[in-house]
């Protein structure tokens, strides 16, 4: 708050009183945001329909034109502070809108599934980290009648149901192995390696629905194909999202908005339309959007688009971290942070995915290494990078362009 603005004088304040008067703005503040949501939603709803697209830019422009205007010149805030704090909350509303038509989408689903969403399931999570316990948490906003069983030898059980306590959590439990015989959707959330050994070696219900959320698919898809007799019905799922940090305590029911969510098929035998359509409706009613493609396509793809990137934010942060001026952190842009972002990752949560991706991983970083040292003989004559910056600048404005229309 710049101090050549006026704030508003009170008589003798405490802090007390202060802090009590704000928690009565919250409590208007909340009720008038959800009166706004349903608004939103409801437009959302209607671009829906007609097939309109969800953002708008020239709507918001006109906002925060308003609002400037709307700024009290005598206030605390000035137009710019004002307006930046009402498009930071005009964007999240965006994105939760862009979220509940997939919801909306997901639920319309429900007729053509092969799994009854609007039944009681009962669903067994194997592994409980942060994709499990985010997973259950987007599902239970939807569908609070099905019964979630956690199987994860490794939790803190005391911590679980200190977490499940806090929540007023009444449909999750704590299970063991014999509880997947009798769930109708299991879930294989544990990392890529244990999720493959799970799958080997367990016997699941007639008719399930198995999925699983890791960051490779190739191997696990193989896990199946080795499988003889099968009668239930394995599809290989990746969310692309995640945080900085892990554990169950983390768990986000937002984790997956607008976030893709990749299916892989099992190449032996093709998924029927009610399968396709519950893989597509969990999806959706995790605010995500599903996308369906091969193994091959999915290991490559994610190689450079995740894997790559999480060996090159280690590499980096090894390179920097005894640099003079590696302690000065508010020195570094906030690319570099943004780059930096995965380096806090543990080795292993990522080593299942290097063995299980090595030959895709390994083949990036021969082309990576390759383009690198090309720019490096480069660099003492700058314009013969001419061709590089051009490729980047057209691969950057189409990236985005791509971006915005999603």
């Amino acid at each position: 708050m710049s101090s050549a603005r006026k704030t508003a004088v009170f008589e003798n304040p405490s802090l007390e009183d202060l802090r009590a008067q704000i928690d009565q703005v919250d409590r208007e503040l909340v009720a008038l945001l959800e009166r706004r949501a349903n608004l939103v939603f409801a437009v959302g709803e209607i671009k829906r329909q007609k097939n309109l697209p969800i953002h708008d830019p020239e709507r918001e422009a006109k906002i925060k034109i308003k609002v400037q205007n709307l700024t009290s010149p005598d206030g605390p805030l000035s137009a710019g502070e004002m307006s930046s704090v009402f498009m930071t909350l005009v964007e999240r509303f965006r994105k939760m809108e862009e979220a509940h038509v997939q919801i909306n989408r997901g639920i319309e689903l429900f007729p053509n599934c092969s799994l009854d969403f609007t039944k009681p399931q009962r669903v067994v999570i194997w592994g409980f980290g942060l994709l499990g316990s985010s997973f259950y948490l987007a599902l239970n906003e939807i569908l609070p009648h099905w019964n979630f069983l956690v199987i994860d030898p490794a939790l803190d059980q005391a911590a679980f149901m200190n977490w499940r306590k806090e929540r007023k959590l009444a449909n999750i439990a704590l299970s063991d192995e014999v509880s997947v015989k009798t769930a109708a959707l299991v879930v294989l959330a544990a990392p890529v390696d244990v999720n493959d050994r799970h799958l080997a070696s367990s016997e699941f219900q007639k008719g399930a629905l198995v999925i699983d959320l890791g960051s490779t698919k190739r191997s696990i898809q193989d896990q199946f194909q080795k499988k003889s007799g099968t009668d239930f019905t394995f599809i290989g799922g990746h969310p692309l999202a995640g945080k900085e940090v892990a554990g169950f305590q983390n768990g986000d029911a937002l984790l997956f908005y607008n976030k893709v969510f990749c299916w892989v098929a099992p190449p032996t035998r093709q998924v029927t339309p009610p399968e396709r359509a519950t893989a597509d409706a969990l999806a959706l009613c995790l605010g995500s959007k599903p996308f369906w493609m091969s193994a091959d396509e999915h290991d490559h793809a994610l190689a450079w688009t995740s894997h790559l990137p999480q060996l090159l934010s280690t590499t980096l942060a090894n390179v920097v971290m005894n640099k003079k001026f590696s302690h000065e952190v508010d020195y570094f842009p906030g690319y570099i942070t943004e780059l930096l972002r995965t380096s806090g990752s543990p080795l292993s949560r990522w080593e299942p995915i290097f063995k299980t991706n090595a030959v895709e991983v390994k083949r990036t970083l021969d082309e990576l290494i390759t383009g690198l040292s090309s720019v490096q003989q480069k660099l003492d004559d700058p314009s013969r990078l001419a061709i590089q910056y051009s490729n980047s600048n057209r691969f950057y404005n189409r990236f985005q362009a791509a971006k915005k229309k999603g």
